[in-house]
Formats: C-alpha cells, sequence, structure tokens
C-alpha cells in the first residue's frame, strides 16, 4: 500500500496500473515503443539497449495487471546508494525492464500527467556487461509538440538528476 511507504524528503509517489507482459522477446518490447516506417531503425540508444536482449532479462512466463510505484526523490541529485537504502527500508522490489517498456506503452502522456516537460522512469534490476553495472531506463521528451520515448543504458551507480523517477512494486 502507497500509505505505508514514507515519501522520500522533498520526492513524489505517483502510483499507476499497468498490464505486465514478461513473455513478450526483448527485441519487441523494446521496439513496440516507437511508430516504424518500413525501413527505418530504433534510435542508436534503442539499438544499444536492444542489444542485451534476452542473455541479461530472460523471458519469463509471467503476464497480468500490476501496481507500479514510480518515485521521484527531489531536486538533489541523490546518489544510488541512498535510493536502493530507501527502498530496502519501504520494503520493495525492483521492477522490470520489461515493466517500465510497458509503462511507456501504456501511459505515453506520462510526462504531461507528472507535469514534467522531460523525465525518465528506471528500473533497478542490474545486468552485468563487462564488469558494469548498468540499469534500463525510459526517457520521455517533447520534440516538435510529440512526445518522444526511447529506452536507454545507464549506469547503476551515479547520481541521478531530479528528472528520474524509480519503479517498484509493494513485496
Amino acid at each position: 500500500m502507497v500509505n505505508r511507504i514514507r515519501t522520500p524528503k522533498g520526492g513524489k509517489i505517483h502510483k499507476l496500473t499497468v498490464d505486465v507482459d514478461e513473455s513478450i522477446p526483448w527485441r519487441d518490447a523494446i521496439n513496440s515503443l516507437f511508430e516504424f516506417k518500413s525501413k527505418s531503425k530504433p534510435p542508436n540508444a534503442a539499438l544499444e539497449v536492444s542489444a542485451i536482449g534476452d542473455k541479461k532479462y530472460p523471458a519469463l512466463k509471467i503476464s497480468g495487471q500490476r501496481t507500479v510505484i514510480l518515485v521521484a526523490f527531489g531536486d538533489g541529485f541523490p546518489p544510488t546508494s541512498r535510493i536502493l537504502e530507501w527502498v530496502k527500508n519501504n520494503n520493495l522490489r525492483y521492477t522490470t525492464p520489461r515493466t517500465i517498456f510497458s509503462i511507456a506503452r501504456q501511459h505515453n502522456n506520462l510526462c504531461d500527467t507528472l507535469r514534467m516537460d522531460k523525465m525518465g522512469i528506471v528500473s533497478l534490476m542490474a545486468c552485468d556487461i563487462d564488469g558494469q553495472q548498468r540499469v534500463c531506463d525510459i526517457w520521455w521528451r517533447r520534440h516538435e509538440n510529440k512526445i518522444i520515448r526511447e529506452p536507454y543504458l545507464n549506469w547503476l551507480y551515479r547520481n541521478w538528476d531530479p528528472y528520474y523517477w524509480f519503479a517498484f512494486i509493494d513485496k
């Protein structure tokens, strides 16, 4: 329940419902974020995320509706260690990258809902790439009066700017 979760100092919590299918092949989950013309390719950032594929985040035979808790940590640049401690203290679980892809598909205008010109949602479910811990995120931004959504790979251990929200599921 969101009511028992303590909002981070200066932060915000937003709860939403999303249909998630963890069995969708990785590339299909990513490509579903884009409106392609017949021969166009996804943006370079999407190609990087696409390359890690099912090897790092295998498909699971799980599907259904989930309540996702989005958390923003305020105006500062919180380090990952502070965010991980907050998650542990609030007894939450990380979402999968496919969950944040589902959010992007089903909540295309989420940046408007949250009153932000640009924003990202991060899944803290990390994978190892060349000895470095990386995480997937989806970035929403405006381009020529259209909302663009792009997946990225980010470093797990960093300071996060105030445009990032983190996606969790209640245990």
